[in-house]
């Protein structure tokens, strides 16, 4: 993980199949859409965006040229083949704008300034491949650039049907108790979003359905406290993965000892060194 970039295992495209994490983006788009008065602009930043996966199914799934120019859409990842390949794709369709940045995500807050508001943020299929403090970062800058009836959608796998060097995974639980300590942390009264996980046949996935106006804490006042936000957060990041390391190591001990004989233990405890390697050099 080199620079923070998104590996290329992440910018997964099939031709004629819609993933469910994209199917869901594109449903939330077009329920935002339906419902804001005709004329309405959208923005959207699609945060690494890969080779445009979600956009890439807008012409079918969207197929009403009059909603899609309503759809301001930014793009925003690394400089690749991907990149270009994302920014030919939006243009194609004919939206009210189309607009691909190019930058690593630990760039973004530098390219992507708090006074862009958007209206819908997507991020999905990333946040393994990430420095787990960056997440949170980012987190806290995304919740800064919505609008106020803005909508995150995030969306990751909690393991891996195949274990990747360097990938740090969250479990649905993490992103619950991060979100959980956002929420009090910023001074809401209000319960975090839920974190629904997702069982699929080659792995289990997370997801987080964010309205900005779930976070009753105003734009300005959020501003304010962000730096000392991301200070305690990220201190809280630290502790959480402390614990998951310990966790870890605990069960690769427990496997040692009483050894993994049968094919569903040897693929734990694969995992669970694959874990290791990662945990232990952050």
């Amino acid at each position: 993980m080199s620079g923070n970039s998104i590996a290329d295992s992440s910018a997964v495209s099939l031709p004629g199949k819609v993933l469910a994490q994209h199917h869901t983006a594109i449903t939330l788009l077009a329920n935002m859409l339906a419902t804001r008065q005709p004329g309405d602009l959208l923005d959207w930043l699609d945060l690494a965006c890969g080779r445009g996966q979600i956009i890439a199914h807008l012409e079918d799934t969207l197929p009403d040229a009059a909603l899609r120019a309503r759809v301001r859409y930014s793009g925003y990842d690394i400089d690749n083949d991907y990149t270009r390949e994302t920014e030919k794709k939006a243009a194609s369709l004919k939206l009210g704008a189309a607009n691909v940045v190019v930058g690593q995500l630990d760039h973004f807050t530098c390219i992507v300034r708090p006074e862009q508001l958007f209206s819908f943020v997507t991020f999905t299929n990333v946040v393994h491949e990430l420095p787990p403090v960056l997440f949170g970062s980012l987190l806290l800058e995304l919740i800064l650039r919505m609008k106020p009836d803005a909508k995150l959608y995030i969306y990751d796998v909690e393991t891996l049907p195949e274990p990747e060097l360097g990938a740090i995974p969250w479990d649905a639980n993490d992103v619950r108790r991060l979100l959980t300590f956002v929420f009090k942390e910023s001074g809401a009264t209000t319960a975090p979003p839920i974190v629904p996980r997702w069982p699929h046949p080659s792995c289990f996935a997370w997801s987080v359905d964010f309205d900005r106006s779930r976070l009753d804490v105003d734009a300005q006042t959020f501003a304010k406290n962000l730096a000392d936000l991301k200070t305690k957060t990220t201190a809280f990041i630290v502790e959480l993965f402390k614990e998951k390391f310990e966790r870890t190591m605990a069960a690769l001990e427990e496997l040692t000892k009483y050894g993994g004989q049968t094919g569903e233990e040897q693929k734990r405890k694969l995992k669970l060194l694959f874990d290791y390697w990662s945990l232990s050099r952050l």
